[in-house]
Order: structure tokens, then C-alpha cells, then sequence
């Protein structure tokens, strides 16, 4: 047992040379592989390429190829070069086990390379992804950075966006709103349109091209009017959230000027549960 422990101890003093050569090797990659990711971000105009989104990517994807080149010589060094090609080629068992741990990496990374080849948005552009809207803020190998109306940082991996229908308002440059209003039935629905369109008419964000159109959605017990707007997402100068507010405040205001009330809603819900007696008493 003291003799395999001393065989042991020699063969490692033997490769620590190795080992400490092969680690400042690495961490030189490291060093180098951060600088030329940083240069790519910042010198993407000597590749002709104004938009941030595509520098960052092809920033983070040079780090990695940086770095995959420093492991391969570090390997080298300590004589593991055989399995830094097979990491390389994919080769050998220890490639395919690597290949399933990092499967949603490799999914990411090939998905990155094809939202880079397709350009569906650039920084800036307002999307709506699998179920989350917001503003492209940077996407790197694995994930697109998306901050939400509401100010949330989401990171959306790469693969995400690629197998999901995605909505880009920037591209078209307009967005249609709507909302409703419940009248009583006795309402002057020909008057109601007016002031609505009037309303509409106040706010400056509210496109005249196409104009807000105003319909009658139901006829029944009471009235709905579905007014319906197009927004400038691009050229706005106030959030979403403040002009919609603005037009459904507008025509509030405009209908109580007016002496018209709207309707007086009662819900009514069936429901099997039970109701205890104690609160039958009171």
C-alpha cells in the first residue's frame, strides 16, 4: 500500500510541471479569449456590421472558440491530446455522454447561429415570444435578452425563440389596440361612436392612418361599443401602458359630459358549493 502511494506521489510530481504549464497556458486563452470578445462588441464596424445584437453573438462565439483552442493545447501539454480532439471531433464514448449532457447548449448555440442568419429582429425591436412581450435587448450563445414592459429582465434560450411563432411590432411599425364599453340598451350608439372617436382622436400617439374605428360588438340586454386604435410602437414617446390608459380616460370623460351612464352590471354566479350554516345565521 506505501509503495503504490509513493509510485503515486512520484508520478505526480512527475506531471505537476506539466500540470502548472498547461494551467497558466489556459488561463492565458482565458485572458486572450475575453479581449477578443470585447473587440469583436466594440470594432463591429470594421466587419460592417452596425447591429449590437449580431457583434455581441459573434463577441461570445469567438470566446468559445478561443477557448476550446486553449483546452485543446492544455491537454496537449499534460499528453491528453487524444482526448481533446475526441471532445473536438466528437469522438469516443466520452464525446456522445458530453454530447447528451450539453445537448440544450448545442441547441442553443445552433439556434443562435440561425436567429444571426435570419436577422427576425435586431436591439430594440419590440417582440412577442411564447407568451412574453418586450424589447431585444442583447443575445449572446445561449439566450436572447428580453426586458418586459414592466422593466423584468427575461433570458430567453436560443432554441425558445426559434421553435415558437415570434411577433416583431418594430418591423411592421404598428400595433393594434382595442378595448369596450357596456352601455345601457336605450344608448344613442350613433352619439357614443362620436365621442369615442373624438376621444381617440385626442391622444397624438393614436396613428390617423389607419383611423380608429369604433363598432357595435353586441346587441343584447346591453350595448358594447369595441373601439379599435393603431399605435407607432417605434416612434412612441410615452409607455404603452400611459397612451392606452389616456384613450379609455378620454372617452370616459367624454361620455360623462355628455350625461351618458354606463351600464349597471350585476353578476350572477351558480355555484354547487356548500354554504355553511354559520354564516346563514348571520
Amino acid at each position: 500500500m506505501i509503495q503504490i502511494f509513493k509510485e503515486f506521489f512520484h508520478e505526480l510530481l512527475k506531471l505537476l510541471p506539466k500540470l502548472i504549464i498547461a494551467v497558466i497556458v489556459f488561463l492565458f486563452f482565458w485572458f486572450i479569449s475575453n479581449r477578443v470578445r470585447n473587440f469583436m462588441r466594440k470594432k463591429g464596424h470594421l466587419l460592417r456590421i452596425s447591429d449590437t445584437l449580431i457583434t455581441n453573438f459573434i463577441g461570445s462565439l469567438s470566446k468559445g472558440l478561443v477557448l476550446i483552442i486553449g483546452f485543446s493545447i492544455a491537454m496537449s501539454i499534460l499528453g491528453l491530446s487524444g482526448i481533446a480532439s475526441g471532445l473536438i471531433t466528437g469522438a469516443g464514448v466520452s464525446a456522445v455522454v458530453l454530447g447528451f449532457a450539453f445537448k440544450n447548449v448545442g441547441e442553443n448555440l445552433i439556434s443562435g447561429v440561425m436567429l444571426v442568419l435570419n436577422r427576425p429582429f435586431n436591439t430594440g425591436d419590440f417582440i412577442s415570444v411564447a407568451d412574453i412581450t418586450g424589447t431585444i435587448v442583447s443575445m449572446d450563445l445561449k439566450t436572447t435578452d428580453v426586458r418586459t414592459i414592466d422593466g423584468k429582465m427575461i433570458y430567453i434560450p436560443n432554441s425558445m425563440i426559434v421553435n415558437s411563432p415570434l411577433t416583431n411590432y418594430t418591423i411592421e411599425g404598428k400595433r393594434r389596440f382595442e378595448f369596450e364599453v357596456e352601455l345601457g340598451v336605450a344608448a344613442n350608439t350613433f352619439l357614443c361612436r362620436e365621442l369615442m372617436l373624438k376621444g381617440l382622436d385626442d391622444v397624438p400617439e393614436i396613428m390617423k392612418d389607419p383611423a380608429p374605428v369604433v363598432t357595435l360588438s353586441q346587441l343584447a340586454v346591453n350595448l358594447k361599443l369595441k373601439a379599435y386604435y393603431w399605435l407607432k410602437i417605434a416612434e412612441a414617446n410615452r409607455n404603452i401602458l400611459e397612451i392606452n390608459s389616456e384613450a379609455i380616460e378620454n372617452c370616459k370623460v367624454a361620455f360623462e359630459k355628455a350625461g351618458i351612464e354606463f351600464a349597471d352590471i350585476t353578476d350572477l354566479k351558480i355555484t354547487n358549493d356548500k354554504i355553511p350554516v354559520d354564516l346563514l345565521r348571520t
